[in-house]
């Protein structure tokens, strides 16, 4: 596995994304687009969408990394949803950076 590449890479997935300047609710769906995506191809399915039902039940006969990361794609995106209709974050930043100051 080369790290470099792999971070290379996501730094260009971040700088790209950051550009787009997408809404927390688009951010969302294109995780899960790529999570799907990723999946597709690693079974060698070239991108195809594969139903998250059969996905499902393929999952649960035969748990395999790409069906995994398909249905997971799935599941990002239903997180929009939700987002759509609870659009509350966690405090997670503040409890975060609340510790880090209160280490110093």
């Amino acid at each position: 596995m080369n790290e470099k590449k792999i971070n290379k890479t996501v730094e260009k997935a971040i700088k790209l994304l950051d550009k787009e300047k997408l809404s927390i609710e688009e951010l969302i769906v294109a995780i899960g687009n790529l999570a799907i995506v990723a999946g597709s191809n690693i079974a060698g399915l070239e991108g195809q969408v594969i139903d998250p039902d059969i996905l499902n039940k393929e999952y649960y006969s035969n748990p395999t990394i790409d069906v995994a990361l398909m249905l997971q794609g799935y599941f990002i995106i239903a997180l929009a949803d939700d987002y759509k209709k609870k659009p509350e974050l966690s405090d997670l930043k503040n409890k975060i950076i609340g510790e880090t100051e209160d280490e110093q």
